[in-house]
């Protein structure tokens, strides 16, 4: 019974956002556009046979995700059409599917903007709440086995006000931790949206570029057995952002700073005790930057505990490496007990070198640490006109996946010539120890592309690995594993650009802005036409 009141309070959500949306096209202005974007991803082939439930070899597969945008004045109407289809012998185990993923209407003018249905924000620095989608990104589900775009987003309304100094958002609604596809709600195993958050955030701007500010979320989670009425649960923080240096009118250095903390379930008076232990559920977060002349000095430091609550991202305070091999063993946040620290030093002593060095550090919980020291140093003479270069090393440590040492650096360069063409190589190597029975291992990487300039590229990418626990290692396997692909991408036509991959897909994780997720392998030929309107 609960159950069919939840569907049709759903039903009830979607039909409410389409007639918003309806009402607000009808009240816009004459002028209007329609923009939209198509991705089209086609597959022949499949995962390795490594991996179990692997279905055809040559299995056929085509996802689609189509996004439009109604522009007129100050009112945008969008929505997102996503379909996913495959040529699997057993569609029960690989279900296919239609239907709208997101749908908002918005309106905004100088001081005032409203949003309803699919709505990203965040609050302080995400300690409380962030919403958000990883742009490009396209995950593969395996149970069901299907594609989705990821897109963590609140089912609801968002209302933000701004007028002088003081900015006012709000917002309510069904929230989505963005790893649900619409064939896995249809499969009655879970919804895309699911209980009910609601807060707001006041900021108030001061003067010499000060700031303070605090938010509050509600949300539920679970019944409480004595009532039998849902749980509730309550989240205040607080934050404020200054520069001490300006205030004491110092002008050659800047130092920023930037410091939040947050409780959960505390009251006013007890928030303000600062509790730090692992008993009482909090997060703090203190960022500064020493800005001085061609020196850069960024400090940041976390202390997380009972803080993983499904709809927030506390800052990770580990580097975000663009490194195809450092990027596969990023560490992931634990926000349940974590603390720590990450410091970094940019130097750019003269117009054609930069020098930069990460430290960062995480204890967990169990003495679980994460420790990590990278250097990297860019050249780029006379603008990187004709040529431009990166060295880097790295050495870390992760209790958490029992590496007790990694090793890695590399290089990347690439050369100009005739104004359009370029060519840019990449050299990786990676050697790690491990704690217990399975081996440490060898990773290696080699890529090399060749560009013209709005015309398109082709390249070569090549790894090599002796990783036992790599998703394409087969058991019985004695020898290293080697996948070699082709890359291609070419302007088709005008707003349409085509991607193709022929080769072998290494799986595992990866991260992009600041967000990370699971790759899965790949054996085969994938085509990406990418179409813009």
């Amino acid at each position: 019974m609960v159950l069919g009141r939840l569907q049709t309070t759903r039903r009830t959500s979607e039909y409410l956002v389409w007639a918003a949306c309806l009402l607000l096209v009808l009240a816009a202005p004459a002028h209007a556009q329609i923009a939209g974007a198509n991705l089209l991803i086609g597959q022949l082939g499949n995962w390795p046979p490594s991996l179990p439930d692997r279905g055809n070899p040559d299995r056929e597969s085509l996802y689609d995700r189509l996004d439009l945008q109604y522009l007129s004045g100050p009112v945008t109407v969008g929505a997102r059409f996503e379909t996913d289809r495959n040529s699997d012998v057993n569609p029960g185990t690989d279900p296919e599917y239609e239907g709208f993923s997101r749908r908002f209407a918005d309106w905004r003018d100088d001081a005032f903007h409203v949003r309803v249905g699919s709505v990203t924000t965040i609050l302080g620095r995400g300690l409380v709440h962030r919403s958000f989608e990883i742009p490009g990104v396209v995950l593969e589900e395996i149970g069901p086995r299907t594609r989705f775009t990821p897109l963590r987003d609140v089912d609801g309304a968002l209302a933000e006000w701004e007028r002088g100094p003081v900015s006012l958002r709000a917002l309510s609604g069904a929230p989505s931790d963005g790893t649900v596809s619409l064939a896995k709600e249809r499969a009655g195993n879970s919804p895309r949206h699911a209980g009910h958050i609601a807060g707001g955030q006041i900021a108030v701007a001061l003067p010499l570029q000060a700031r303070i500010g605090a938010a509050v979320l509600r949300s539920t989670g679970g019944l409480n057995p004595a009532t039998g009425l849902p749980r509730q649960h309550s989240v205040g923080t607080g934050f404020v952002e200054v520069d001490p240096l300006r205030i004491l009118r110092v002008t050659a250095v800047s130092l920023p700073t930037y410091v939040e903390y947050a409780q959960e379930d505390r009251t006013f008076g007890q928030w303000w005790s600062f509790a730090h232990t692992d008993r009482t559920p909090h997060a703090l977060y203190a960022g500064t930057n020493v800005l001085w002349g061609p020196v850069t000095l960024s400090l940041e430091w976390k202390d997380y505990a009972q803080f993983r609550l499904g709809t927030n991202d506390p800052p990770s305070l580990v580097r975000e490496h663009t490194e195809v091999l450092l990027n596969r063993h990023t560490h992931v946040l634990i926000a349940d007990r974590e603390e720590g620290y990450q410091a970094e030093l940019s130097w750019a002593p003269l117009d054609w070198g930069t020098l930069v060095l990460n430290r960062s550090r995480s204890d967990g919980a169990r003495g679980k640490r994460f420790e990590e020291l990278f250097a990297e140093l860019r050249f780029t003479p006379h603008a990187a006109e004709r040529w431009e270069g990166t060295v880097f090393a790295d050495r870390s440590e992760d209790d958490n996946e029992g590496i007790p040492r990694r090793d890695t650096h590399g290089l990347t360069a690439t050369a100009r010539w005739a104004r359009r063409w370029s060519a840019s190589l990449d050299v990786e190597r990676q050697t790690a120890s491990r704690v217990g029975f399975i081996p440490g291992y060898e990773d290696v990487h080699l890529s090399l592309t060749a560009s013209l300039a709005d015309a398109g590229s082709v390249g070569f990418s090549w790894d090599r690995t002796t990783d036992e626990l790599d998703p394409s290692w087969e058991a019985g396997r004695t020898r290293a594993l080697q996948l070699a692909a082709w890359n291609a991408s070419a302007r088709v036509a005008e707003g349409h650009d085509a991607v193709l991959f022929v080769g072998k897909r290494r799986g595992g994780l990866a991260c992009t802005a600041g967000t990370c997720y699971q790759v899965q392998p790949f054996e085969g030929a994938e085509l990406r036409l990418v179409s813009r309107f």
